[in-house]
């Protein structure tokens, strides 16, 4: 009875968790077979594993480009998300297995402590009035101890089934997985924040803390939280700032190379490699300062020929002049008719245009040399057509991509193009096209050659921004 009374004095009270803790090591230590479905559990805790883990298998900086900045922000949001609800459902699985072998153990032990206890009762009242001669076994005792016997193989079955592969009740089988995702998510975290803060210096010129250090973080989850709230305070206080411009630039116009001679070149029968730009002093006309933050959002391009805009304007004025039935009846228009004039008088011209992009610079000074810049992928603009109507933002836009949208479109820019140009069903040298000399209604002949190249930039104008020093306290204090 003594020895019964000392095992389960040992137990500690479910109140005092580290004593909880030390008590079910020393158990999962004694009988490693019976309690290994803990280890996983109590060898260490969820945060203490997640820093280990980005110590051992770092985030891949760089793995996701600063011009996807909006798709990383919705990304990085979506996973914290799901992050928060995994961190919740492994702390409740851990509680569970905890308490679940804290209520083996005390179900172990004060299972034989009430069987002794009732034991000795069953004597004490069998043996009243025969002296002191020994009482012959009760039939209550032999159901007291076939009960006990039960109540103890179902808490060994029960262990058993805890310890099980695949097991509903395995809990460290089912905390390892989980635990396993979580860390994954949380890297990932890591790795498009990296992205988003490198994105914010090029969209807002906004220099965001560095990022929670995986080694120390106490909290990576509450910590990346609290760093994307200031990034997304950011987004939402320049929302009433942006604003889209489009700037058609002429290539030859805009070539940072003095002597350079784009249209001598588009009469070669060689591949043109050239070099134009974009600069933020270009804009100033169109009330843009020139340290205000670009990104590009759409890009076009159409080919100009020789005295385009001297037959357009000459073609208007014939037509306005001697107006036909179908304009009196205002079915078609001046501007209308000229383009239509413009295009029965030339064939239609595609050509092939490779376009690469300046490189792209991140705003911050902590950063290495390495990762304070990237080279986006170069854009290849299928069947950019001869100028007919509009702008060319309307006659040829391209899709950018992910690897192009949202990046600076100030710097150089370099072009290619190649030595074919498609005329109908026809391929011909740059050079044949002067033999192409199509008759323009009531006038002379016309010779087809290229001119000159027009370039549409659609630009989102974003304002600069600083970080709110209220938020970013409260992210320093979230354990950096």
């Amino acid at each position: 009875m003594n020895d019964l009374v000392a095992e389960l004095g040992g137990l500690p009270a479910r109140e005092d968790e580290e004593a909880c803790i030390v008590f079910l090591r020393k158990q999962v230590s004694t009988y490693p077979d019976t309690y290994s479905w803990l280890q996983p559990i109590l060898e260490s805790t969820l945060d203490e594993e997640t820093r280990e883990f980005l110590i051992s298998e770092p985030p891949r900086v760089g793995n996701h480009t600063p011009n996807t900045l909006y798709e990383q922000l919705d990304s990085a949001s979506r996973l914290l998300e799901v992050c928060l609800v995994q961190r919740q459902s492994i702390h409740s699985l851990e509680t569970t297995a905890i308490l679940s072998a804290l209520d083996i153990e005390h179900a172990l032990k004060t299972n034989g402590f009430n069987a002794e206890i009732e034991r000795q009762r069953i004597r004490y009242f069998a043996s009243q009035g025969k002296g002191n001669e020994p009482a012959a076994m009760d039939p209550a005792e032999t159901a007291l101890n076939q009960r006990t016997a039960e109540i103890e193989a179902s808490l060994r079955n029960k262990l058993v089934l805890h310890g099980k592969d695949g097991s509903a009740l395995n809990y460290g089988q089912r905390v390892k997985l989980h635990r396993y995702m979580y860390k994954e998510n949380v890297r990932a975290c890591y790795e498009r924040l990296d992205a988003i803060r490198k994105g914010m210096s090029i969209f807002y010129y906004a220099k965001l803390p560095k990022l929670p250090k995986p080694a120390t973080t106490k909290n990576h989850v509450l910590a990346m939280v609290k760093w994307m709230r200031i990034a997304m305070d950011i987004v939402d206080r320049a929302k009433p700032y942006e604003r889209i411009i489009t700037k058609t630039i002429l290539v030859s116009n805009s070539a940072p190379d003095a002597g350079a001679d784009f249209k001598s070149e588009l009469g070669m029968d060689k591949t043109i490699r050239f070099r134009f730009g974009f600069y933020p002093g270009s804009l100033v006309d169109i009330g843009v300062a020139t340290e205000t933050m670009m990104v590009l959002q759409d890009i076009s391009a159409a080919w100009l020929l020789e005295d385009n805009w001297s037959e357009v304007k000459a073609l208007a004025s014939e037509a306005s002049a001697q107006p036909t039935d179908q304009t009196k009846q205002g079915n078609i228009n001046v501007h209308r008719l000229a383009d239509d004039l413009v295009n029965v008088a030339r064939p239609r011209l595609l050509s092939d245009i490779l376009l690469i992009p300046p490189r792209q610079n991140i705003f911050l000074d902590d950063l290495p040399p390495p990762e304070k810049s990237w080279q986006p992928v170069e854009l290849w603009m299928w069947d950019v057509s001869t100028w007919s109507t509009g702008t060319p933002l309307l006659d040829s836009r391209q899709n950018l991509g992910s690897s192009l949208a949202n990046c600076s479109p100030v710097g150089v820019w370099e072009l290619s193009v190649p030595i074919e140009v498609r005329v109908g069903s026809s391929t011909l040298p740059r050079s044949q096209l002067s033999a192409l000399a199509p008759k323009v209604p009531g006038g002379a002949s016309k010779k087809t050659v290229l001119s000159d190249l027009m370039v549409t930039f659609s630009v989102l104008v974003n304002a600069r921004m600083a970080p709110d020093e209220r938020l970013v306290a409260a992210f320093e204090e979230a354990g950096q």
